[in-house]
């Protein structure tokens, strides 16, 4: 039996590198898992490069998330998220610009109708700030 490596996949005979993103990261770099042709037919190789490929990747995130901004404390930093917390208008806002769709009223204006009824009996809040309670 060979190594194990549970971040490689094979399609068509060629194996490909599959590492989910940090949580903390996923908004910076806009998705949650990474997809990498490793050009091999051949496992071994493919663990190996894949190897290279997940340690660097690994140092990046490490620096990415855990890098302290000058001007900041240390507290501050471990206990403040590093990207602002929408509200439900803004969350709203992102989410239809995301899906491209924006500028089509048929698929606008329910999503916008439920957005607003939410509001109206919640207040437009920060999403976290949302309880249960809101919902019912």
């Amino acid at each position: 039996m060979g190594k194990s490596a549970p971040y490689l996949f094979q399609k068509r005979g060629v194996y490909y590198l599959q590492k989910r993103i940090p949580q903390q990261l996923v908004a910076k770099l806009g998705r949650i898992i990474i997809h990498k042709s490793l050009r091999s037919r051949c496992r071994t190789t493919a663990i190996t490069t894949a190897g290279l490929i997940l340690k660097t990747l690994d140092r990046e995130w490490h620096e990415a998330m855990f890098t302290i901004p000058d001007g900041i404390g240390v507290m501050d930093f471990l206990t403040k998220p590093s990207i602002p917390e929408p509200t439900s208008r803004e969350a709203t806002a992102t989410y239809l610009e995301m899906k491209g769709k924006a500028d089509r009223v048929r698929f606008t204006r329910p999503i916008e109708l439920i957005v607003s009824a939410i509001i109206k009996q919640s207040g437009n809040q920060l999403l976290s700030a949302y309880t249960r309670n809101d919902a019912i």
